[in-house]
């Protein structure tokens, strides 16, 4: 499970694309909250409420699941980047639980015409700290050197017989 939550079986870090994908996910809804806010484009603006809503929840999911891959990855990491990795943590978590409640707070007024003002802020924290998680996680996991996966015994790359030095 630790090598699926660290990317190794796939050839990269999951942990900067789900934060990614988080910071995409939560600037749409920020940005439709915005729109239900100032009611760009529409009269009716409940299916920008219902749009927040379900993309919140995108943001709090990908940040749980961005949270157990920087967990999988904690003990891994070097010993002089580990405050950063707690850090990284610590923001992820953060927004996570930002995103939850925002979205727990925006279930009761789904029929409304635009979020109230504090699950639209809580919902801009959100933002705010998966977008720092980008900047500390991106450079700590995605330039990281995938070493060979140890099945039991260590592989030496085979060397080319017959190859002709000049």
């Amino acid at each position: 499970m630790k090598e699926l939550l660290q990317g190794r079986r796939l050839g990269f870090a999951l942990r900067p694309a789900f934060g990614q994908v988080a910071f995409g996910l939560g600037l749409a809804a920020v940005l439709v909250d915005l729109a239900a806010w100032f009611a760009w484009g529409t009269r009716e603006t409940n299916a920008f409420v219902w749009a927040a809503y379900w993309l919140f929840g995108g943001v709090a999911i990908l940040g749980l699941l961005a949270v157990l891959c920087s967990l999988a990855e904690l003990r891994d990491v070097p010993g002089d980047e580990r405050s950063l990795a707690r850090i990284d943590l610590a923001v992820l978590a953060l927004a996570a639980v930002a995103a939850t409640i925002s979205m727990a707070l925006r279930s009761g007024e789904l029929g409304a015409a635009g979020a109230s003002p504090a699950p639209l802020l809580i919902g801009i924290l959100s933002l705010v700290t998966v977008g720092a998680a980008l900047v500390t996680g991106g450079d700590l996991y995605a330039a990281r050197e995938w070493e060979l996966i140890d099945e039991g015994h260590a592989r030496e790359p085979h060397s080319r017989k017959g190859a002709h030095t000049r």
